[in-house]
Formats: structure tokens, sequence, C-alpha cells
């Protein structure tokens, strides 16, 4: 035992020493997680330098889509949210996209010679999309229907098909019996999907601003003629709010000349029609009604004279029907956008922003988010309850739809 000792020992120092003269080894650096998404949570859509190009606005990527071309409208979204229609220009031709939302493709359907007039109506299933252009021809009368066409395509762009008519070029709305409201400039006709076969006929050349209901079976219009005058003697113009059937059956007068109806909204369901109207206590006021489809009863949305008499106008409501956005005009020039939350029964209204001459409303994103064109022709997106816009895109972009993720 008492050899082994020295050895022992001598190991040991040995060992003592070795660390001693190594070098400490310098700690692997520790990566950092990457900072979390800081962006609004849409996808976006737009037209950049003609190219449509898509957007992530939560990390500010964008990746260039296979679709070149100026936006030229107009644009349609399908009843199940799914898919966006949009007309754009690109060479020599006015073209047809859908815009599948799911999986972020564009796809090409359609083209036509010339920078054409088109008009969209999805089928109530989403489904189907049935579509109408024509060149416009300006003669003595007005704006007419130049070379054109009707047709329908499936959702995922497959199988464009004649509707079949000789003289109608526009289409209106595809109604839930699977018939088309389509027009030829001065009248109204029901027609079958296939052949287009008159239904029923609408003369129109008195209506304006026509306007049907989501799921078709109602329209709104302005009816303007000449009403004889017994006291004067004479024939006055008149414009008179009216609700009728989709094909323009059993007519409901709502308001007459007096109050001067303008700006049309249907709720996303059909059950209400917004418009702004004259005041009945001074003609420099405008007012919201509200009208209840199925009763004919009507409510303003705030009364008259209330908050130093501002004039409330251009109602929108939001995609779920539980929204209303509208502008607020004060007699010194304020201009506001609110917009009143029905369900809410504490505050009721919320000022989104003040609008500048020239800013203008462009319509909802979803539920929560609107969009604003500024006059210098930027756009923002803003969310409800938050002062600063959330997102905002410069006049060189097109904006064309968000997409929430």
């Amino acid at each position: 035992m008492s050899r082994l000792l020295p050895v022992v020992l001598t190991g040991l120092f040995l060992l003592v020493g070795c660390a001693g003269s190594e070098r400490t080894a310098t700690p692997a650096p520790v990566e950092m997680p990457e900072a979390a998404p800081t962006g609004p949570a849409f996808t976006t859509f737009i037209f950049d330098n003609n190219q449509l190009t898509q957007q992530d606005l939560r990390t500010g990527s964008e990746q260039a889509m296979a679709l070149q071309g100026r936006y030229l409208g107009p644009k349609a979204i399908s009843p199940d949210g799914r898919r966006l229609a949009f007309v754009y220009f690109w060479a020599d031709s006015t073209r047809l996209a859908l815009l599948d939302l799911n999986t972020q493709t564009a796809k090409p359907v359609y083209a036509t010679p010339g920078e054409a007039t088109f008009t969209l109506a999805w089928h109530q299933k989403g489904d189907r999309l049935a579509f109408g252009h024509f060149l416009p021809r300006r003669t003595s009368e007005g704006v007419q229907m130049g070379n054109g066409d009707l047709l329908t395509v499936r959702a995922d762009g497959i199988g464009v098909f004649r509707v079949g008519c000789s003289v109608s070029k526009a289409v209106h709305v595809w109604l839930p019996s699977g018939s088309l409201i389509v027009g030829d400039g001065k009248n109204l006709y029901e027609v079958g999907p296939e052949g287009c076969a008159t239904l029923a006929t609408l003369p129109a050349q008195k209506l304006h601003h026509v306007t049907y209901a989501p799921d078709g079976t109602r329209l709104a219009y302005i009816k303007r003629d000449l009403e004889y005058n017994r006291t004067t003697r004479q024939y006055e113009p008149d414009s008179t709010l009216t609700l009728a059937t989709y094909i323009g059956a059993n007519p409901q007068e709502i308001v007459g000349d007096d109050y001067r109806a303008r700006n049309l909204a249907w709720k996303p369901d059909g059950t209400e029609l917004a418009f702004d109207v004259r005041s009945p206590d001074n003609a420099q006021v405008r007012l919201i009604l509200l009208l209840e489809a199925a009763t004919g009863k009507s409510y303003y949305l705030n009364q008259p004279g209330e908050q130093g008499n501002p004039s409330d106008t251009h109602p929108a409501w939001s995609p779920d029907g539980e929204r209303l956005a509208y502008l607020r005009t004060y007699p010194d020039g304020t201009r506001l956008l609110q917009v009143r939350t029905f369900s809410d029964l504490t505050t009721g209204t919320t000022t989104l922003t003040e609008l500048a001459p020239g800013d203008q409303w462009a319509g909802w994103v979803d539920e929560q988010t609107a969009l604003l064109r500024r006059a210098q022709g930027t756009m923002e997106l803003h969310a409800i309850g938050q002062a600063e816009p959330i997102a905002s895109f410069p006049a060189s972009q097109t904006f064309l739809v968000a997409w929430p993720q």
C-alpha cells in the first residue's frame, strides 16, 4: 500500500496541472427566437405596377402572383366568402379572373377585346358566377350597350357558357329560383340561365339607383316621373323611393319627393334597407332611415335635431349586419366616419376616424375592419376601437381585397 501512494499523488498532481493550463471553452451562442409577427392578421391582394401581388400584413412579406394587368373593376365576393371575381385590363383585352381566397390563387377565365364594362352576379350557393359585358357606345341619347354578351362560369373557373341573350348584356342578380335578372338599359327581364327565355319584364327607364336585396327577392329603386300638380296646373318632377318584388310587382311607395331619398343599402340578410333622406325639420340636414322590409315600418338611426343638427349620410352595413357605418357632417364642416353597433347597448356609436376634404369610405373588410380612401389616393385599414390605421397602402397600389388570417 505504501508504494502505491506516490503514484496516485503524482497522477493527481498532473491532472491538476493540466486543468490549469487549458483555455476555457467559448460557450455556444444562444439562438434567440424569431420575433412574433406584429402586423394585422390579414393577407391582402393588390395591383402594384401592373402586377397582382399578395401581401402578408403580419410579417410584411410580399409575393408576386402569376397575373399581370391594371385593375378595372367591378369586383364581387361570393356569398360563401371563398372567392372573389374581379375585372382587369391587360394588353388589348378586358379580362375576368377568379381569386380563390382559401388557396390564394388567381385564375383568368375570360377575355374580350377592348375596354369593356362588366357586371357580375353570383349564384346564391356561390358555386357559379353570371357576368355580362359590353363596349360602351356614346350616342345623343346617352351611353348605350354596344357589342357584348351574357355568360356563366363555374366557381372553379371551368366551363364558360353563353346564356343566349341577344339584346341584354348586363346582369343584376341571380335569383334563388335559378333565373337571372338582366337588362338592356331600358328594361329589366327575368330570364332562364340557359337560352335566355323571358319570364317577366319590368320597364326601367324611369327607375334609378336600382338596388336588389342580397337574396334577390326584393328590389328598391327611386322612381323619377312627372306628376301633375292640380294647384299650379303644371307637371313637376317627382322622385319616390319604392320597394317591390324582384321584378317590380306589388310596388310600395316608401317616401316621396320631399324626402329626396338617396344611397340605398340593403342589410346582408335582406331584412332591412338603410338610406338617407332630407330632414322634415331642416332641408339642409339629412338623416338615415332604416326600413323593415317585411312590415314597411321605418325609424331614424338618429333623431332629428340631435347633437347640433349634423347630417348623417351614406349608410353601409357590415358583412354580419351587426354594424352600420355612415358619414356624419356637422354645420362647421367637421366630417366623421362613424359606426353604430346595434348589439352594443352601452356605447352604441363609435367614431372610426375624422375625414379631411376628399376622403371617402371604401367599404368593409370584415365585421371589425373598414377601408378608407384618403384624398391623396392612399388607402387605410381601420379597426373599430383603434385611433390609428392598422395598415396603409400608397397611392401607387390598387387595393383589391383583404382576407382575414
